[in-house]
């Protein structure tokens, strides 16, 4: 193989290899980064949530109970009360499934639901509920009045034919009246039913902070990965034209300064060997003249001892020159083979 076949294979290994790695690197960064922004989405639309219920319950329920009503579960059917603050979040969410565009959802769940709609439905729900719960024992081995650093779960999965991020964040008991109210239902005859269905702990009691919801948001990421792909196709195409450019410009500065020279030196090298060839075969002729001219000579009885002398040595001197010639021939012989070997013919 020569070398301008050794530069096409490396250039076209070296294509494959950018091309593979930065498809590769482009992918997965792309998917980290549709990740990472789905679950500050998420973040935001479960930080929204909570501070909307925490002022609907402070500011708005909070008035009505020094007023001498509240919420309720039956709020439709009491003069002066409201709904409960899970059923104003519940409210809420069923407007921005509607108008969002499927941009997000979000609900209330809770395996101590109260609305039949906010239970654990499905693997996430289950997964998701069982580390916050594992959170909430490590929490209730070391007590505190500030509240605890609750981690959100959340897993990519397809839902319905979609890609979809799946992000579950703890809802604790953040105010003593929302710990109060929870408790006083827990006790209702109802209640008491339900979770016996559910074949859960009937009577629960929650203290401030412990885990008594969780806020599932679910954000659809195909269509963001449409885009991406897009965009990591637009990119591979402009490295693509950089490389082929710059491995072309490489490719003719090496013909220019390295392969070239080396074939016009190999044409000159032939050249010379050429006229070695030549001067060999006129050294060979004169020799086989001076045979034929002392032959005449002896047949005329000329002096031949001198002209003996003097055929000697120039047949002496021919003879050297045709050997040098020939270890000069030789030599460039093996030169060129070395240099077409390289170039490849």
């Amino acid at each position: 193989m020569g070398i301008k076949q050794k530069f096409l294979v490396i250039f076209i290994i070296m294509a494959i290899a950018i091309g593979t790695i930065s498809f590769w690197l482009l992918e997965k960064s792309s998917d980290e980064l549709i990740n990472l922004e789905a679950n500050r989405i998420a973040n935001i639309v479960t930080t929204q949530i909570l501070i909307d219920r925490e002022v609907y319950t402070d500011k708005l329920v909070g008035k009505l109970v020094v007023d001498g009503t509240g919420a309720s579960r039956t709020s439709h059917e009491q003069v002066g009360f409201i709904m409960l603050p899970a059923q104003f979040i519940r409210t809420v969410a069923k407007k921005v499934d509607k108008q969002s565009k499927g941009l997000y959802r979000y609900s209330l769940v809770s395996e101590w639901n109260l609305n039949m709609d906010q239970g654990l439905h499905n693997d996430f729900d289950h997964w998701a509920w069982k580390q916050l719960k594992d959170q909430d024992a490590q929490f209730a081995q070391k007590p505190t009045t500030t509240g605890y650093n609750w981690q959100p779960v959340s897993r990519v999965e397809m839902v319905d034919g979609q890609k979809m991020l799946r992000y579950m964040r703890a809802d604790p008991a953040s105010a003593q009246s929302c710990v109060s109210c929870h408790n006083d239902y827990e006790n209702q005859p109802e209640i008491l039913k339900l979770r016996q269905q559910q074949g859960i702990e009937q009577g629960k009691q929650w203290q401030l902070h412990q885990l008594m919801g969780a806020l599932r948001v679910d954000i659809p990421i195909s269509s963001v990965e449409a885009l991406a792909s897009e965009s990591r196709k637009n990119l591979l195409i402009s490295i693509s034209l950089v490389f082929l450019i710059g491995f072309t410009s490489l490719l003719i500065l090496l013909y220019k300064n390295i392969i070239n020279p080396v074939e016009r030196s190999v044409n000159e090298v032939n050249r010379f060997k050429n006229i070695v060839d030549d001067v060999i075969e006129k050294n060979v002729a004169i020799l086989d003249g001076s045979d034929e001219e002392m032959i005449l000579l002896s047949e005329e009885n000329v002096d031949l001892e001198k002209l003996n002398q003097t055929s000697m040595k120039n047949a002496s001197s021919a003879q050297l020159a045709a050997a040098a010639c020939a270890n000069l021939e030789e030599g460039f012989t093996e030169l060129n083979k070395e240099m077409q070997k390289i170039l490849g013919k």
